[in-house]
């Protein structure tokens, strides 16, 4: 089996805690998966929190996707960053600044590229800001912060502060930059570009054969991107094309594991490859709604953690399946599919896994899943439990008979009374 070494180029200070994931697609690298544990067999939904005035039509998927550190959920929203208790969804804060952006969580400081802002993850309090508006581009790493200048240009400013380093005329097309070994790695609207992460100079540019539409993802030494036709593999260090599969368009994050790699088309179909060689190694479609109109797309990045893959799909559920065969484990209906004559049907949802939870916002809800109770059997305490039942029982039993047999041993004595 080809093994790849997830965090392996990260560095150690971008590692997220296995319970956190407390940027978009987990990581800077975007590797979409997590150490830490996720439902493997059909979850319940242990909370949710209602969304108002979310767009159902949005260019920017990146905005509705929460954020979770140290059991807190953050999640953007048109009234505002919702800061929420993972274990029961309660109310920490609300920012009041309205307009959604990606989110993204480093050192206690809470970042949003919404106006390039910077907040304190535990009050809500805002640190600085820019003037940039809404925008989808956001990444943190290493003590800097990447986003839009207030004139459009890809700019890095220093990450407790907001001072700006340095400026790129070179700008991401709706897509978080991936970081990794020292380079900054984003898709325009001609192939993925490599910038040093400290100086913005470009080190590298891979023209592919359209736009890639989405952020890219970084493992061991390989950038993974998609286009409107064609899934390809390139090399970190030089842009070098090493392999494309052709595809329907892709217009979500792939995410790398075990030597795999998984991403989900715009029609809903889950491909796995070897992340190596290009071999796709399974396929799964979870689309029942055929694409008869523009908007009816499927934007989910996937979801890795306990050996599954975890993703959201057009027909309004939740899936999970064996990573490494592709096997169905379990399909969760979140809500109905809207009418077959809704135009605007892109489903942005990308699940996230933290603290043994899988939270998904919707057009109008955050939920928070986990797996149903599971009585052990070897437990403990199920012994007690089981002979106290049996007691009861007993007494119950040996009432009753007792009962009978004075009622049939008497009979004269309770017809005279009546």
């Amino acid at each position: 089996m080809i093994t790849l070494s997830i965090v392996a180029f990260l560095p150690a200070s971008a590692i997220a805690a296995s319970d956190d994931w407390p940027m978009y697609n987990h990581d800077p690298a975007h590797s979409g998966a997590s150490s830490g544990s996720a439902p493997l067999s059909t979850p319940e939904v242990i909370w949710n929190f209602t969304l108002t005035n979310l767009p159902k039509h949005y260019n920017y998927a990146n905005f509705y996707t929460p954020i979770v550190v140290d059991n807190r959920v953050y999640v953007p929203s048109d009234e505002g960053i919702w800061a929420l208790e993972g274990s029961n969804g309660k109310v920490l804060w609300n920012t009041g600044r309205k307009g959604l952006g990606s989110l993204a969580i480093d050192s206690g400081i809470l970042y949003s590229s919404l106006h390039g802002s910077a907040f304190n993850a535990s009050t809500g309090a805002l640190l600085w800001n820019t003037t940039v508006a809404e925008a989808d581009v956001l990444a943190v790493c290493n003590g800097y912060f990447y986003s839009l200048s207030d004139d459009g240009k890809f700019v890095c400013r220093d990450a407790t502060t907001g001072k700006q380093v340095w400026v790129s005329d070179v700008v991401p097309y709706y897509s978080c930059p991936a970081i990794d070994n020292e380079l900054v790695y984003f898709g325009t609207y001609e192939g993925v570009v490599a910038l040093n992460a400290y100086t913005g100079t470009q080190v590298w540019e891979s023209i592919l054969d359209g736009w890639v539409n989405f952020s890219p993802a970084v493992s061991s030494g390989l950038v993974f991107a998609g286009t409107d036709s064609h899934f390809y593999c390139l090399n970190a260090s030089t842009g070098k094309e090493i392999w494309n599969y052709p595809t329907e368009e892709i217009l979500a994050t792939s995410s790398v594991f075990d030597g795999y790699v998984y991403v989900n088309s715009i029609n809903g179909n889950l491909n796995a490859f070897n992340a190596l060689t290009g071999e796709k190694i399974w396929n799964y479609s979870t689309c029942t709604i055929v694409r008869e109109y523009p908007h009816r797309e499927t934007i989910s990045t996937p979801a890795i953690a306990n050996g599954a893959v975890y993703v959201y799909s057009n027909d309004g559920n939740l899936y999970a399946f064996d990573a490494h065969s592709g096997d169905k484990l379990w399909a969760y209906t979140v809500e109905d599919p809207p009418p077959i004559d809704y135009v605007s049907l892109e489903y942005y949802a990308s699940p996230v896994i933290a603290n043994g939870k899988i939270f998904l916002t919707t057009f109008d809800h955050l939920f928070a899943f986990e797996s149903k109770p599971v009585v052990d059997s070897n437990s403990p305490l199920l012994l007690p439990v089981l002979v106290s039942l049996s007691i009861i029982m007993i007494v119950c039993v040996i009432t009753i008979v007792l009962f009978t047999r004075a009622k049939h041993r008497h009979p004269k004595s309770e017809n005279a009374k009546s």
